[in-house]
């Protein structure tokens, strides 16, 4: 705290120990990194896509499963009538000596399953789980991206065209994996004067 300068007022506080104030400020960093926390994770748009795993964890759990918000957001994309008599056929579907407690579990039992052609309305959930943007870097990277490749001298460059170079900017990491070589025979062999023009090794 810091020395108060008005009239009357006491001393500044001074820890005792440098273990008090290690301390003091060992918590004040852990009470900001659990409000940061929270504040991040406690958004609606988290807490729709929580909702969704906990309701097919519960249903192949055989527990109630709520549909809860999911009917008054995505009223246009669901049958929920269907969904929810799909939800009942997962209580007899997921074997009972299998505990699922999270969406990674499910999802694994999912695709392995047999079964899963019957459950149109469940996938069509998953989906929607899996393409939730969790943060928004990926929209950050790419405004960031794009003042580095589009620049004044590439003002003709096609929609198509930028958004290809966007994304091997993007992800250069996997682009640095592919063989170039059976890149570039491909697109050598899509044109009959790319053929006699460009020389590619066999």
């Amino acid at each position: 705290m810091p020395q108060r300068y008005e009239e009357g007022a006491g001393e500044a506080f001074h820890h005792q120990t440098p273990q008090d104030l290690y301390r003091s400020i060992y918590y004040e960093v852990l009470d900001k990194s659990i409000q940061g926390i929270q504040s991040r994770f406690d958004q609606p748009g988290y807490r729709i896509m929580a909702n969704m795993e906990q309701m097919l964890i519960a249903a192949a759990n055989g527990e109630t499963a709520s549909i809860g918000n999911i009917h008054s957001i995505y009223c246009d994309e669901f049958n929920f009538d269907l969904l929810q008599t799909q939800l009942e056929m997962l209580k007899t579907l997921v074997p009972q000596n299998l505990s699922i407690k999270t969406f990674s579990k499910f999802l694994e039992w999912f695709n392995s399953s047999a079964s899963r052609h019957m459950l149109s309305e469940v996938k069509k959930v998953i989906r929607l789980i899996l393409v939730l943007p969790a943060t928004n870097a990926i929209s950050e990277r790419s405004f960031s991206t794009l003042r580095r490749v589009k620049t004044y001298l590439r003002s003709t460059m096609t929609e198509v065209r930028l958004n290809s170079l966007m994304k091997l900017h993007i992800y250069r990491d996997l682009a640095g994996q592919l063989d170039y070589q059976v890149i570039i025979k491909r697109f050598v062999g899509t044109s009959q004067r790319r053929l006699q023009r460009i020389a590619v090794k066999c």
